[in-house]
């Protein structure tokens, strides 16, 4: 199985990729990135392949060529606003780039799937992503709407191709890191609002590998039900 990762040199995207390349159903993955990779977990793998992009607008047939024969794509690129300086950039990385790769994939790669396979887009959300365009939000506005953006267009291609494209969406509160002290905290609604960076990124391939059946058989997956999963799986080792 031939898997893409999106974003692999960011705080998730770098996990997905080394949980990607670990997983015994995975046997290449495709990392797309700006910059090189340099984790020394990653750099020497066999199974591990790279391709720069200038712009994740754009996708020259090189990289396509090299893509082809992926049968699912991790999707870890984006953020919230405060990480961006003004709504155009944060609207294009988590809007733009995902719904045009999409939109790529569902045309050049999925289509030579054969009718036996289904490509998998796994799109990395937040908790709370919003779908509701016109909902009033006082708080984090601009980052539950791009992301409800993408749900929403991301969703509508999986739905104008069902024979071959699958979305699925990966809905995660805080994400921790590693070294991380904090505790798993409750939510507003008693949920789990914590998840670790190592559990998401296995999730993610796994969502990537199965489908939905791992998540319940829905679409999309709230933080609970990502962590419910994450415990399935340290406990499945």
């Amino acid at each position: 199985m031939k898997l893409i990762v999106a974003g692999a040199t960011g705080f998730v995207g770098s996990e997905v990729l080394y949980a990607a390349l670990q997983h015994p159903s995975v046997t290449s993955v495709v990392s797309l990135s700006r910059r090189p990779v340099l984790d020394p977990r990653v750099v020497n793998h066999a199974k591990w392949e790279s391709i720069l992009l200038e712009d994740f607008e754009h996708y020259p047939s090189d990289a396509i060529a090299r893509m082809q024969g992926a049968v699912g794509c991790i999707w870890a690129i984006g953020g919230l606003a405060n990480r961006f300086s003004n709504y155009e950039t944060l609207h294009k990385a988590n809007v733009v780039y995902p719904v045009t790769a999409a939109r790529k994939f569902a045309e050049t790669l999925a289509s030579n799937l054969g009718p036996e396979h289904r490509f998998r887009f796994v799109y990395t959300s937040g908790a709370l992503a919003e779908r509701d365009q016109q909902k009033q939000l006082w708080t984090m506005r601009d980052s539950r709407l791009v992301k409800g953006e993408a749900e929403l267009s991301l969703l509508d291609i999986a739905n104008s191709k069902t024979d071959s494209f699958e979305m699925l969406i990966a809905r995660p509160g805080f994400v921790l890191g590693k070294g991380d002290v904090k505790s798993y905290l409750l939510g507003f609604t008693g949920q789990t609002r914590t998840i670790l960076v190592h559990d998401l990124a296995s999730i993610l391939v796994d969502m990537a590998v199965h489908g939905a059946e791992v998540i319940g058989g829905q679409d999309t997956a709230d933080n609970l039900t990502l962590v419910n999963r994450a415990k399935e799986l340290r406990e499945s080792r």
